[in-house]
């Protein structure tokens, strides 16, 4: 433990997030603070997850949600550098419905080369291309290079759809579903955490639970999708640039069925594969036979 460090980190995400009106950060004062003691200013608020006080004082959970998103969105997408811990005993809520974000104890740090991954991916997931999704899971160490593209495919397909296609609470068996795909993809192919991305997927975790909390029917794909465009920097808008790598995607996805499309771009990939029932060649192979004994009686 390192209280000056950790008062370094409050400040430098605070400093990241000035021009928030809607996020409240303590200010840190390092006169009395040492490696042993952190001093703050006190700032009074409801725990976030609790979610019958805030519907009491009229806060509006589906903005709160949102804000939590975005703020998420800023540190990791933009910033680099992120609260990984956003349980709710370190984030709490203003009576006006302010977000409140304190103990930056934790934090994780991402490189402009795993930001640049981690926009690539955002993009894939949203235009639901899982075939680069997955693509891009090997780029950034996830999954090793020989694991099977369309096996991994489909079951991140299920998996993402699932848990941030419409956000709402699932039942028993669509719940038990999902372990079965979760546990599919972790055990049948060969799967794996880098360690830096370690504090990042705590972060995501913990808070795709807190957000279904202040609201069950939160989208995680609709909420991000407008902060992208502000997220890719310099380059071009996201929407501009999910339009010059879609255009034959959607072409082909309106003037021909889903399935054939999905033919069209595993032949591109050169994955195709052509299955042939195997009682159909035997036939063909005994009238073959037959005809070409009939042929040689016949010349003899």
């Amino acid at each position: 433990m390192d209280y000056v460090q950790e008062g370094h980190n409050a400040e430098t995400i605070a400093n990241n997030t000035k021009d928030n009106d809607d996020v409240m950060f303590p200010d840190i004062y390092c006169a009395y603070t040492t490696r042993r003691v952190l001093t703050m200013e006190f700032m009074q608020g409801i725990k976030i997850s609790r979610y019958d006080e805030l519907d009491r004082l009229g806060v509006d959970r589906k903005k709160l949600g949102r804000l939590l998103i975005s703020v998420y969105c800023q540190q990791i997408l933009t910033d680099g550098f992120f609260h990984a811990d956003p349980h709710p005993r370190k984030l709490f809520v203003s009576e006006d419905g302010k977000l409140i974000m304190v103990d930056f104890g934790m934090v994780g740090m991402i490189s402009e080369e795993l930001k640049g991954q981690l926009l690539e991916l955002a993009v894939h997931v949203i235009q639901k291309q899982y075939i680069e999704v997955t693509e891009d899971l090997k780029k950034m160490g996830f999954l090793r290079s020989y694991a099977d593209n369309k096996v991994v495919s489909r079951l991140l397909a299920a998996v993402i759809e699932r848990f941030l296609g419409d956000g709402k609470k699932m039942g028993d068996a669509a719940f038990m579903g999902l372990l079965d795909d979760i546990e599919a993809l972790v055990y049948e192919q060969p799967f794996q955490i880098p360690g830096n991305y370690t504090f990042l997927g705590r972060a995501a975790g913990t808070l795709y639970g807190l957000c279904l909390g202040i609201d069950p029917e939160n989208n995680f794909l609709d909420a991000i999708k407008p902060y992208l465009n502000d997220f890719i920097g310099g380059k071009k808008r996201m929407f501009d640039k999910v339009k010059e790598e879609g255009e034959a995607w959607l072409r082909s996805a309106v003037m021909v069925p889903s399935l054939a499309a999905r033919v069209l771009q595993q032949a591109d990939q050169g994955e195709l594969t052509v299955r042939v029932p195997f009682h159909s060649l035997l036939e063909s192979s005994r009238d073959n036979t037959a005809a070409l004994r009939m042929l040689s009686w016949a010349v003899v």
